[in-house]
């Protein structure tokens, strides 16, 4: 397999997605600015976790200039352009040559912002996580683009995306583990810095609240939760917990998250409705079977006749048989 080179120019098509004016990117106000603070907060703890807050400035309340995020592709973008890479695993490969300084620096790269990411995913609830709004860059970061759902509100207004956040198979096969979370040089050091950089959100959890709850009269859709968006959020900070008990804790999340049915769910989801790319062949072809398997179940449930009939609208549910 060769050598893949500077993105072999995928890059220009992330810059054409972002120097461009978007409609409700104001949304972008509160995880942006909260990327900057995290960002700083691990820093000054001296904590290797990684993020890439990037620039909004808004130019009405329904518009906004969004800053270039130069040399990165989107997960989609890199299965899109490299139909025979089954695997983002095997992008890493291609790319940066397995066992190689290079490949073991990008992983360990990738580890330290996925770690970053998964924290601001869970205290933030960001939902709408699928391949198109996940980056990756030149040195094999992952960056999250897109918050325009969160904390109280998700796509379709349906909470599907349940877990604490996105930990799927192609995910963890990058840090050396699979679906089952198997042990690894590299995943143990992703639930390492999800523990030491969750204890040190939590010394500045009033300071987080706070910035949030600035927001709360703003008429951003993700208060549409009411007070209950704002306790919710302190409540994930598990304040009256010991250290020792947050430990178990993080771990806990870390397993509710590994390869979780409803995260794959939405991915199937969003390649059916947007054809966003994600697995591998094999994946969606199981995939597919638990879908016609969960369809038939409900079917016996509710006495309905197989085949039922399928509506697709712009919801997270469009693949479930209509009972209604």
């Amino acid at each position: 397999m060769r050598r893949l080179s500077s993105m072999d120019g995928v890059s220009l098509l992330q810059q054409s997605h972002f120097s461009i004016l978007l409609l409700f990117t104001n949304l972008n106000a509160i995880p942006l600015p909260m990327s900057s603070y995290l960002l700083y907060i691990f820093q000054e703890a001296g904590l290797p976790l990684w993020l890439r807050p990037y620039e909004v400035l808004c130019t009405s309340s329904y518009t906004a200039l969004i800053e270039t995020i130069p040399d990165t592709a989107s997960l989609h973008s890199i299965k899109s352009r490299y139909p025979n890479i089954s695997s983002l695993r095997e992008f890493y490969i291609a790319k940066y040559l397995e066992d190689s300084p290079n490949f073991k620096l990008a992983q360990r790269n990738f580890v330290e912002s996925m770690a970053g990411y998964s924290l601001v995913c869970y205290l933030l609830q960001v939902k709408d996580r699928h391949n198109g709004n996940l980056l990756l860059d030149e040195e094999g970061h992952i960056i999250h683009i897109d918050f325009g759902f969160m904390l109280s509100n998700s796509p379709g207004g349906v909470n599907f995306e349940s877990a604490p956040f996105k930990l799927t198979r192609e995910l963890l096969e990058v840090m050396d583990s699979d679906a089952e979370g198997l042990p690894s040089e590299f995943f143990d050091y992703f639930k390492v810095l999800c523990i030491q950089g969750f204890l040190t959100c939590r010394k500045h959890a009033e300071r987080i609240i706070l910035l949030v709850e600035m927001l709360q009269d703003s008429g951003f859709p993700c208060f549409n939760g009411g007070p209950r968006t704002i306790q919710n959020l302190r409540k994930r900070f598990h304040l009256s917990l010991t250290e020792e008990q947050c430990v178990s804790l993080v771990l806990s999340l870390i397993s509710s998250s590994l390869d979780a049915w409803r995260t794959r769910q939405y991915d199937y989801y969003q390649k059916v409705l947007n054809g966003i790319l994600w697995l591998d062949a094999s994946s969606f072809l199981v995939m597919s079977i638990g879908v016609i398997f969960v369809l038939m179940k409900l079917c016996y449930l509710e006495k309905l006749h197989w085949p039922p009939k399928c509506h697709f609208e712009a919801s997270p549910l469009a693949i479930l048989p209509n009972l209604s």
